[in-house]
């Protein structure tokens, strides 16, 4: 026999390389993991070795709780040291799931139960189906760990970090503290499933994590200050998911975030960000790119170099690099691209570049290119290749705010309203299937609306007040009326709502809040809601709020843009918790930018009834626009009423 696939094991900091580790919970009999605790449940020091792997202890007679735990003997003469799954307890004696060594061997010393201390304490023990629990925390590396037993295709190795609860999908930190002139950790055996770690090369590790065998795939990782690549990939078959790679490269030049060398590997939803070398590099190999995004890094923001390179992008963003939005380099490298729906914008040189073959004149590569977008690159659009047909040239920046790193589109004009719902038909283009749709161009697809896309309202504004013209009232003119009526909705029916957090200061009561705060709906402090009062009522009943002692707060009350709590929050409190949360009602945010959020399809145009009478009372030039004014004005009230019930009945969900 061996350790079984259902195996689960436990990593701490406060964890020891002696204990035990881990637990079985598919073994018959068994009801209690230890390996979820810092110390062993049970220290040896007198172990027997019987017939049919059992051991026995007189000090500590074995007992059924201690089915489908580890146990871990360190040594004595005639054992074989090892990790052991107690499989069965039958009279103080412990069956093994194989031999721990010479029968009647005396004095075997060992622990059951209590989490291991590190990644490189089960390097050797793990096997296919087993899932390693890494519980948050910073755990120092000096050299490279290898991880190298295989999973299968139905029992992957799974390395899960997790922050208190195992699933809550927070980052244990695996960090270089040493000069390692290779990985953080090597993950060589196949079907390795890797999670919610970050890899902190911390300028002396060259990787951070090497995948270098079959089927290995990444979800929710980050990559952090590797002096060369921040994940490398040497193997077929790989996926990363969800992934971060910053502070990578240190300005090498084909360096970066993420590099991957053999076929077939695909990267989605993806962020190579700031990184000193290149974001996302194609070396040599066929990768798919879905969904990422590059920018800030110094270099291109993807990369494709070595003969039959073939980079495949697909609705990604690359921007603000120092070089281009994707560089490709070397012959051979061209041909083998496909570049959809992508937008490259803000970049130092080019959107897109080859530094080496000038294949603009060939027509076969301009049909792989389709539906970019591109904006304010340095240098150009394109430097040695060809235009895609139905590729965009944009006029306005098409991000949210890009500065800080929010990459969705906005409602602007030759912006993000022009690579909003691309044609997305089916089959022929001479006989397309009936099947036609819409997609969006870059790595943040729109959320959609089928009537409220800002384009369809300033539509029905135009209708409403008979302005046709976009030369004499154009959009900005127009988004100005529709703002002010999606104000006038917000007044009255309390849609628009935001979470905010304030960061607490000891011994400081009041806290500004930002002007866009119409009135607080509910306050939380470290989980728990703080009770809603009033400051004058305070006043009245003579209550010494800004005199009582300090500490954790209780209640809060909201006066002219502040907020104050009661207590004054001590440094006890702030250690507890130093963010207090805010559900307030808010402003509308900017509609060129935003567009109708949080409003429901039905309700949109209500703000465009009271922009539209707004015009009307703004330009009186008939009595059809008296007449205009006041029907719309009298259409909002009325179904703004409705809303705002509908709203007051939604109350307590807030």
């Amino acid at each position: 026999m061996a350790l079984a696939a259902g195996t689960v094991w436990e990593i701490r900091t406060t964890g020891n390389s002696a204990n035990g580790g881990g637990y079985n919970s598919a073994r018959a009999g068994a009801t209690t993991d230890f390996s979820v605790q810092d110390s062993p449940q049970v220290t040896y020091t007198d172990l027997v070795i019987g017939a049919s792997n059992t051991v026995t202890s007189v000090a500590f007679p074995f007992t059924s709780l201690h089915i489908g735990n580890i146990l871990n003997i360190t040594g004595g003469v005639g054992f074989t040291t090892g990790r052991y799954e107690v499989i069965s307890v039958a009279s103080a004696a412990a069956t093994l799931d194989r031999s721990p060594g010479a029968l009647a061997s005396t004095g075997g010393t060992g622990r059951l139960g209590g989490a291991a201390d590190h990644l490189s304490t089960l390097a050797s023990v793990y096997v296919a189906g087993n899932i390693l629990w890494v519980k948050a925390g910073t755990y120092a590396f000096t050299s490279q760990v290898d991880m190298v037993a295989n999973g299968t295709d139905q029992n992957p190795v799974v390395f899960r970090g997790y922050g208190t609860t195992r699933g809550d999908e927070q980052q244990a930190v695996l960090q270089a503290t040493a000069v390692i002139a290779a990985s953080i950790v090597q993950f060589s055996g196949k079907y390795s499933y890797v999670e919610n770690l970050t890899f902190d090369g911390n300028d002396q590790a060259q990787f951070g994590g090497n995948f270098n065998d079959t089927f290995c795939y990444l979800y929710n990782c980050w990559a952090k200050n590797a002096t060369r690549v921040g994940f490398h990939f040497i193997a077929t078959h790989c996926r990363a998911t969800r992934c971060l790679a910053t502070g990578c490269g240190a300005g090498l030049s084909t360096g970066g975030g993420f590099d991957s060398a053999f076929q077939g590997a695909l990267f989605e939803e993806c962020v190579a960000r700031d990184n000193d070398a290149h974001g996302f590099v194609c070396n040599g190999t066929t990768v798919q790119y879905i969904h990422c995004i590059a920018h800030g890094n110094v270099g291109a923001g993807f990369f494709g170099s070595g003969s039959n390179a073939a980079a495949r992008l697909s609705r990604c963003t690359s921007y603000g690099n120092t070089g281009s939005g994707y560089l490709l380099t070397s012959t051979d490298v061209g041909m083998g691209d496909e570049l959809t729906g992508c937008i490259f914008a803000g970049n130092a040189r080019y959107g897109i570049e080859s530094d080496t073959t000038n294949y603009a004149t060939v027509p076969a590569l301009a049909l792989k290119y389709r539906q970019n977008a591109f904006y304010n690159n340095t240098l150009g659009a394109r430097f040695q290749v060809p235009a895609g047909a139905t590729d965009v040239t944009l006029t306005a920046d098409p991000f949210v705010d890009a500065a800080n790193d929010d990459f969705a589109l906005n409602f602007n004009v030759g912006g993000g309203l022009d690579v909003r719902s691309f044609a997305l038909g089916y089959g022929l283009l001479t006989s397309p299937e009936p099947s036609v749709g819409a997609i969006d161009a870059g790595a943040v697809p729109s959320t959609g609306s089928s009537i409220g896309t800002l384009s369809s309202m300033r539509s029905l504004w135009r209708e409403l007040t008979g302005e046709h013209d976009t030369d004499v009232v154009p959009d900005a003119i127009v988004d100005v009326y529709v703002q002010r009526g999606l104000e006038a909705l917000n007044r009255r029916t309390e849609y628009h709502v935001e979470d905010l957090s304030i960061t607490l200061t000891a011994t400081t009561q009041e806290y500004a809040l930002d002007g866009s705060v119409l009135r607080i709906i509910w306050v939380e402090h470290n989980g728990v809601e703080l009770t809603k009062r009033d400051v004058e009522d305070w006043r009245r009943s003579g209550e010494p709020w800004r005199l009582e002692p300090q500490g954790t707060p209780s209640e809060w009350a909201h006066y002219a843009q502040k907020i104050v709590l009661r207590p004054t929050p001590n440094a006890a409190a702030v250690a507890d918790d130093s963010t207090l949360l805010v559900r307030a009602v808010t402003n509308p945010r900017a509609l060129a930018t935003y567009g109708f959020e949080q409003l429901a399809d039905q309700e949109m145009p209500l703000a465009v009834y009271e922009g539209a009478a707004l015009w009307s009372a703004c330009y009186p030039d008939s009595a059809l626009a008296t007449v205009r004014r006041d029907f719309l004005h009298q259409s909002f009230e009325t179904e703004a009423q409705s809303v705002a019930a509908d709203a007051g009945a939604k109350e307590v969900s807030r």
